[in-house]
């Protein structure tokens, strides 16, 4: 939906609220993406699938972008459909429109492809949110520092 944000109402304010939506949009999906390659590839070949990884994304933004610049420069400065005529503020609205309706044809044609490479356990929307809501890394460590002290203390 990225490209469609930028249809809104272009405040300075409404452009940083998209840009941080992105940020975090973007980050979900390389966090994602790099955990599936660490499920999905054994450790010996992970550093050379990440590298694909990095080089292929790295590529399709490049093409994707250059043809987004080439592109805009032929598009129409109006649009009829069915007795509307729409005339864009700028040829840069068409190209979000083009861009994200092709994100969405692909993403509905690809992430079906995508299937975990482990077991996984299913967990409700609401035990998730409680899950993280109470998610403390340090007293894990803590707990384990001193149960690891104890089970020396006690073979001893």
């Amino acid at each position: 939906i990225a490209p469609f944000l930028w249809l809104g109402y272009p405040s300075i304010w409404y452009v940083l609220g998209i840009q941080i939506f992105n940020g975090f949009v973007w980050a979900g999906f390389n966090l994602a993406s790099t955990t599936f390659i660490f499920d999905a590839v054994s450790p010996a070949k992970r550093a050379r699938c990440t590298a694909y990884q990095a080089t292929v994304q790295g590529t399709l933004v490049l093409i994707t972008a250059t043809a987004g610049g080439i592109i805009v420069q032929h598009l129409p400065s109006s649009v009829t459909l069915m007795n509307l005529t729409w005339h864009p503020y700028s040829p840069l609205y068409l190209l979000f429109i083009i861009s994200g309706l092709l994100r969405g044809v692909s993403s509905l044609v690809l992430l079906p492809r995508f299937n975990e490479v482990k077991e996984v356990k299913q967990i409700k929307h609401t035990d998730l949110i409680f899950k993280i809501a109470t998610f403390r890394p340090i007293s894990g460590v803590t707990f384990s520092i001193f149960s690891e002290s104890r089970k020396r203390k006690s073979n001893r």
